[in-house]
């Protein structure tokens, strides 16, 4: 073997090596993060699951009333309501619903989002939701969790704001 296919082998080597280094780096970025599964919800932002409905409540945080209605149908829960915010110029805004075993753990969870809509001088965020989620057989109770972000001023910054109930 000439020193010059050494060279290339060891270059192909090195290359491959990366690239499988590389690839494990992406895959474990992928699968770790924050979970949620098996936290524990603060009381008093717990709504208990009753069937039938509609039953409705609120949870009230530092950045919004969220206002809600909720209706047992069929396994599935109908869940719909308003969020007040405290902020204007909301940009985006992403909810949670967990769901609650008996304890107060959560044992899933459903993300869903609220967009901007057009009006007549720009666009506003929609402060309404309705939405159809699954209910897992050990569910009691569920909570709402959420992040959203505002508009950037003229100076750049724009205001992230976030909360999960446990």
């Amino acid at each position: 073997m000439t020193c010059i296919k050494a060279g290339r082998a060891v270059r192909n080597l090195s290359f491959a090596f990366f690239v499988i280094l590389l690839l494990t780096m992406v895959v474990g970025c992928q699968t770790s993060g924050s979970k949620v599964d098996s936290r524990a919800v603060t009381e008093g932002y717990k709504a208990p699951i009753l069937p039938g409905g509609p039953q409705a409540g609120s949870f009230i945080t530092r950045d919004m009333t969220i206002t809600y209605e909720y209706e047992v149908k069929e396994g599935k829960l109908h869940v719909s309501g308003t969020s007040d915010l405290k902020y204007k110029n909301v940009t985006k805004l992403s909810m949670t619903l967990y769901y609650l075993d008996d304890n107060g753990t959560v044992i899933d969870y459903y993300r869903f989002f609220a967009r901007p809509r057009q009006i007549k001088f720009g666009k506003v965020m929609d402060n309404t939701f309705q939405r159809e989620f699954d209910i897992p057989a050990e569910a009691k109770a569920f909570s709402i969790g959420y992040m959203g972000q505002t508009r950037q001023n003229a100076s750049g910054g724009g205001w992230v704001f976030q909360y999960s109930p446990f």
